[in-house]
């Protein structure tokens, strides 16, 4: 894709945040229509998306590459993982802190903004690395990073598969079935999930700029750690990825672009969640998620442009 193209699409997204920003301010728009949203999204929409993807001619050039990024992925938040400990030295973190610190770089928010954000820049085929991500991600965040945080604030946690059972994941598990299979959606299914699938982006979008409306910059102010934080999950981890993948394959081409966007997704809001599930420092999570949402806006571009 080329850089007017980059820029066109970046504007265009720009664009759709404006509406859910203005509809937040007119009060128009509360926490509980946006809440609503936000399910609709995560539950109905982006699985649309992935289904919807993965309805093209099965090749072994594209299965190898969903292999590689898995493979790829999982070494990215084994990294992240290692960072989080030289950051907890750094920032004289606590072990509560040190956990959300954890689940905030390993688990970027590929879901609900990465997907819908490289749908809206390069297209479907962006999806077929994109889900990969989320799978890997989920499986991560699940196993270890919950356990993680749970025995950090003094809470016995036991994985259990069935918190994998979600939307998203099993949209990733059909689909590839599907593209492996050469199984096709008939008409009168494939239709409604398309339509299910483009209104993902406008409604994405809608919601970040209603939540951006109600954010207050000087909550955020004097607090060192955050600012660091994000810098390393929007900075330092794309970097790092670009760098890791010089190293093993061409940076030409889609799917070195989806890697290294992914990877400076921001916070997911999934840190705030378990850290209110866990009793931690729900206000750490919260600021953490919310600044590197606004943050990206910024760098979220820049990358895109340099890649």
């Amino acid at each position: 894709m080329g850089i007017t193209q980059i820029i066109s699409s970046l504007v265009m997204i720009a664009v759709l945040v404006v509406p859910g920003f203005i509809f937040s301010k007119l009060k128009m728009c509360d926490s509980g229509i946006t809440k609503g949203l936000s399910t609709i999204v995560v539950n109905m929409c982006v699985p649309a998306l992935i289904i919807n993807a993965f309805q093209v001619e099965y090749s072994s050039r594209l299965a190898m590459e969903i292999v590689y990024c898995a493979l790829l992925w999982a070494v990215t938040l084994v990294f992240a993982f290692a960072l989080s400990f030289a950051l907890k030295k750094l920032l004289k973190l606590n072990k509560i802190e040190t956990a959300l610190v954890i689940c905030a770089l390993s688990v970027p928010n590929t879901g609900f903004i990465g997907i819908p954000l490289l749908n809206a820049l390069y297209g479907g085929e962006s999806l077929f690395y994109s889900s990969v991500c989320e799978i890997v991600n989920d499986l991560f965040l699940y196993t270890l990073v919950f356990t993680i945080i749970g025995m950090s604030t003094g809470h016995k946690t036991k994985f259990s598969f069935m918190e994998l059972i979600n939307p998203p994941i099993v949209s990733v598990i059909i689909g590839l079935i599907m593209f492996v299979s050469g199984i096709r959606l008939p008409e009168f299914l494939a239709v409604p999930v398309k339509y299910a699938a483009d209104a993902t982006t406008p409604l994405a979008m809608f919601i970040i700029g209603a939540q951006l409306s109600q954010i207050k910059l000087s909550e955020f102010i004097g607090d060192r750690r955050i600012y660091v934080l994000c810098a390393v999950r929007l900075i330092v981890m794309p970097a790092a990825v670009w760098a890791l993948l010089s190293f093993f394959t061409s940076l030409d081409g889609l799917f070195p672009t989806v890697f290294i966007l992914m990877a400076g997704m921001p916070v997911g809001s999934i840190c705030a969640i378990a850290a209110q599930n866990f009793n931690g420092d729900v206000s750490f999570a919260t600021k953490c998620v919310m600044l590197s949402n606004i943050l990206c806006v910024f760098t979220i571009p820049v990358f895109a442009l340099l890649v």
